[in-house]
């Protein structure tokens, strides 16, 4: 448990660094574009094929994999049901609630899920963390266009407007992401004779070295470009916040003890569901003429929250 605490305070040491850099404009918003352009596809894509490198591939493997991979499936319906009775029950309309709702489905997995799977439970947690992965972009590619688009399908209805709900190629190429290729790329290097000459692994190691301090303090930076006086008087984004940081984990986490799971199938789920707004609310919401403003400020609020709630959801997992 202290091993892993101390790995969360690295963490939250360089979540501090990018904020600073932020604050004294080391960091421009250009570059916070480009740095997360690197890691989702470059750097997160190296680490989890390097940790599949160094795996022995069992059946074990296997079959756990494709176990989290139903259970992630499972996970979404389960967060998508939850999420209209939450969103009563906070008493929020139009845009807000498509935008809490978009908040409290789809979690920032790549940016803060990796690496404090990596952080917590070694290569191989980062690998399974990866498996339950694939689900997020499914799932946000297909239901998560539906709420964010609610707005331009009633402007649609209203002024018999030409826009097209129909899946175009182009988003349905978006599902198959960059860590998605890597994860079936490392599995067939795993399930065959093949290894990475040393040269490619040794390069590979280099540039997954950087997901973490570089994920880090790019949600550092993000924090940055905001202020935190301003953003804290919004009862309802704190309390969805918590939400999605506290109730959410705790949840899976009782309905997954009751079903008797533990180890990897335990940890991946809760540790899944603990982490803050996806980053992608906002540029969903930017795409589909939703409440922009609304989903930044929730990234912020979960986002720093998540530094003092993770600590709490690992001390549940490992006591």
């Amino acid at each position: 448990m202290l091993v892993v605490l101390n790995q969360i305070v690295i963490l939250f040491i360089l979540i501090i660094i990018g904020y600073f850099c932020k604050k004294i404009k080391l960091i421009s918003n250009d570059m916070n574009h480009d740095i997360s352009n690197l890691l989702v596809n470059v750097a997160v894509p190296a680490l989890i094929i390097v940790s599949l490198n160094s795996m022995t591939f069992s059946q074990d493997l296997m079959v756990k994999s494709l176990q989290l991979l139903f259970m992630s499936f499972c996970q979404y319906l389960f967060i998508i049901l939850i999420s209209y009775p939450l969103v009563k029950m906070i008493k929020v309309e139009g845009k807000t609630r498509d935008v809490f709702q978009f908040s409290l489905i789809f979690g920032n997995t790549t940016f803060m899920g990796y690496p404090v799977a990596l952080a917590a439970l070694g290569q191989q947690g980062l690998f399974y963390m990866a498996v339950y992965d694939i689900m997020f972009s499914v799932f946000a590619w297909t239901y998560g266009v539906v709420i964010m688009s609610r707005p331009l399908l009633k402007a649609q209805d209203n002024t018999s407007g030409d826009f097209d709900f129909t899946p175009q190629p182009r988003s349905i190429k978006k599902i198959i992401s960059p860590p998605i290729a890597a994860v079936v790329i490392g599995f067939i290097i795993l399930a065959s004779p093949l290894t990475l000459p040393v040269i490619f692994e040794q390069t590979l190691e280099m540039i997954g070295g950087i997901t973490t301090p570089l994920a880090m303090i790019f949600i550092g930076s993000v924090l940055g470009e905001m202020e935190l006086r301003t953003l804290f008087q919004d009862g309802k984004a704190i309390l969805w916040s918590l939400l999605r940081l506290i109730f959410l984990p705790l949840m899976v986490y009782g309905v997954l003890r009751i079903l008797n799971f533990d180890g990897y199938q335990l940890g991946i789920p809760v540790l899944y569901a603990s982490m803050p707004v996806a980053a992608m609310t906002s540029i969903f919401a930017a795409k589909y003429d939703n409440d922009y403003r609304m989903s930044s400020k929730l990234i912020f609020i979960s986002t720093f929250l998540s530094i003092f709630t993770l600590p709490l959801v690992m001390w549940v997992l490992l006591r």
